[in-house]
């Protein structure tokens, strides 16, 4: 059993907690505590605090004269209660209207559910909101529940329709990862495993795609340089729910190679994805290989979060630069 430091002021605390790893908090003479803080005792990340506030008023922190947040005991332990339901299968969009005494009987309720129950209560998790699915994405990743991310995605895929599932879960979803790795806010481990699970559902759902052999053709890839395959893959599905059969080569793909692709396949339109920034010689390099290798009358569309600062460099060579899927639709949708 653990105990919590007994406050000043004959403060007592008495917290129901479920993990036993969870760390005993050491309140000192303090009554007020910096986010920092509040993240280090409860294992959320401040990016979850602050969305669990602004998204869903599930927590109501007061603010210093500069605007900083500062938490209460009681904001803590709520932060606690609500953390232990979302572990349970809770979205927060669910749970977050609940009262403390009513979070602390449905995680009481949960222990004893069983695994059917509990897997219903994924089911339920979407509403509507896209950005609720995210967020729990995120926060099974961040756990490294593989499984749980699977069945919050699996869900996700089922109750949206596949262009509004690429575009407003799997794309936006990616955007963030990689920002939060950049910012240190996750590992290589937690980019790896959210890349494996969209990686294996994406081809899952590449190759039940049925089209006419009539259908118009195209070579997706990612160049030289680029290993991640999300990009390709929601490229390579999205040109099929525009009516054209997607040549799929996979990353790291030289000029030579693909423009082989395109010999072999006679495809209309190569279709190439830069998950992240890289040396823009490089690129321009291959494009200007490519460019060379391929006729006029094949179009090169280049998109991915890493094209934003390329367009200078690659529209010379009459290649395409797309912001999103949307765009990315428009082109396969264009003369």
């Amino acid at each position: 059993m653990y105990f919590l430091l007994i406050l000043k002021h004959n403060l007592n605390i008495n917290l129901t907690m479920s993990n036993a790893n969870i760390m005993i908090l050491n309140m000192k003479v303090k009554t007020k505590y910096p986010i920092q803080y509040v993240s280090n005792v409860t294992g959320l990340k401040p990016y979850i605090l602050r969305s669990w506030e602004s998204r869903y008023s599930a927590i109501c922190p007061d603010r210093t004269k500069t605007n900083r947040r500062l938490y209460t005991v009681g904001d803590i332990k709520r932060l606690q209660l609500i953390n232990e339901a979302i572990s349970s299968g809770h979205s927060i969009s669910q749970i977050a209207p609940l009262s403390d005494d009513e979070l602390i009987r449905l995680n009481t309720r949960g222990k004893n559910l069983s695994a059917f129950s509990s897997e219903r209560d994924e089911n339920n998790l979407f509403d509507g909101d896209t950005q609720s699915v995210i967020d729990s994405a995120l926060n099974r990743l961040y756990q490294l529940d593989q499984a749980g991310l699977e069945r919050v995605l699996d869900r996700a895929a089922v109750n949206l329709s596949r262009s509004k599932y690429l575009h407003r879960v799997v794309q936006p979803l990616f955007t963030k990862i990689g920002k939060m790795w950049v910012a240190g806010e996750l590992k290589i481990i937690h980019e790896r495993l959210a890349t494996l699970v969209i990686r294996s559902q994406l081809l899952d759902m590449l190759r039940a795609v049925i089209l006419s052999d009539s259908a118009p053709r195209l070579v997706v890839a990612a160049p030289v340089g680029q290993w991640h395959e999300t990009g390709c893959l929601v490229a390579a599905l999205t040109a099929a729910e525009s009516g054209w059969r997607p040549m799929y080569f996979g990353p790291n793909l030289p000029a030579e190679e693909i423009a082989a692709a395109v010999q072999y396949t006679n495809s209309k339109i190569i279709a190439l994805s830069i998950g992240h920034k890289i040396d823009p010689s490089m690129v321009v390099r291959e494009m200007r290989k490519l460019n060379n290798y391929c006729t006029n009358r094949v179009r090169i569309i280049v998109g991915g979060y890493g094209v934003v600062n390329l367009k200078a460099h690659l529209t010379p060579f009459g290649v395409r630069c797309v912001a999103d899927v949307n765009d990315f639709r428009r082109e396969l949708e264009s003369k």
